[in-house]
């Protein structure tokens, strides 16, 4: 399933629920398009973000594979990266996928979470990456 599959599915499930990304996410700070740009990711891309996967979950313990190929997003607003990875689970299990990532300039990667975590990066980011996160108001 493509990434955009999986995010359209869980934010509208979220939507369902009634449960907002702005609820628990602070909305991030406006970004003009000539700000923001799509990078082609460094080789140490895949390995950054597949720690900070595996450090936001170390207490479960979980083993992954991820991120997975043509599934990832890497770009920048001002000094700002953004990135979107999906892994899988041994079980298959990806349903709360993708995760969003962020990595502010002299600091690791840190995994922000899944599903409605999208919105915390900057629309422009988004729209370049062709990903449509605001749906059903769940960024609203």
């Amino acid at each position: 399933m493509s990434t955009r599959r999986v995010l359209a599915t869980s934010l509208a499930a979220a939507a369902a629920l009634g449960v907002g990304a702005a609820q628990a996410r602070v909305a991030p700070r406006a970004h003009t398009a000539s700000t923001c740009a799509n990078l082609k990711a460094p080789k140490s891309f895949d390995a950054a973000i597949a720690a900070a996967f595996h450090t936001a979950h170390r207490g479960s313990h979980i083993k992954f594979i991820g991120p997975l190929k043509g599934e990832s997003y890497f770009g920048q607003c001002g000094s700002t990266q953004w990135a979107v990875g999906t892994f899988t689970l041994p079980n298959g299990d990806a349903t709360d996928q993708p995760e969003t990532f962020r990595k502010l300039k002299g600091h690791p990667w840190h995994d922000r979470g899944d599903d409605g975590s999208i919105c915390e990066i900057p629309h422009s980011l988004t729209t370049l990456w062709g990903l449509r996160p605001l749906q059903s108001g769940v960024c609203g």
